[in-house]
C-alpha cells in the first residue's frame, strides 16, 4: 500500500459512468476540478495530443472559470509534479494520475 501526507486526488464516476480524478484544489472558490482520459484521435489530419489527460473545472460561471483556471492549473501542476518528480506534465499519464489517487493519506495528529 502506498502512503503520502494529504493526498489531494480521488477517483469519481463521471456523468457517463467512466473514472475521473478529482483534484481537492482547497481554495476558496467553488469549483471543482477534475482530470478526465482524453477520447483517442480518430479523424484523419488530426495530431493526437501529447498527454492523454485534460483538466475539466465545473461549477461556476464560464467567467469564473476562466478567472480561476489559470491560477487552479498552475498549482495542480504543481502538485503533481512534486508527487511524480517528473518535470513536465507530458511524462504523466493518466494511468500514474490514478495510481496517485488510490494513495491513502496519513493522518497526522
Amino acid at each position: 500500500m502506498k502512503v503520502t501526507f494529504q493526498n489531494k486526488l480521488k477517483i469519481v464516476k463521471s456523468y457517463e459512468g467512466l473514472p475521473r480524478i478529482e483534484y481537492i484544489h482547497g481554495q476558496p472558490c467553488d469549483l471543482k476540478m477534475y482530470i478526465e482520459k482524453r477520447k483517442p484521435v480518430t479523424e484523419p489530419g488530426q495530431k493526437a495530443h501529447d498527454i492523454d489527460w485534460k483538466i475539466i473545472l465545473e461549477g461556476g460561471t464560464p467567467a469564473k472559470i476562466e478567472e480561476c483556471r489559470k491560477e487552479l492549473s498552475s498549482i495542480f501542476s504543481t502538485y503533481i509534479q512534486r508527487r511524480t518528480r517528473k518535470k513536465s506534465l507530458k511524462d504523466v499519464s493518466f494511468k500514474m494520475l490514478e495510481s496517485l489517487s488510490e494513495t491513502k493519506s496519513i493522518e497526522t495528529k
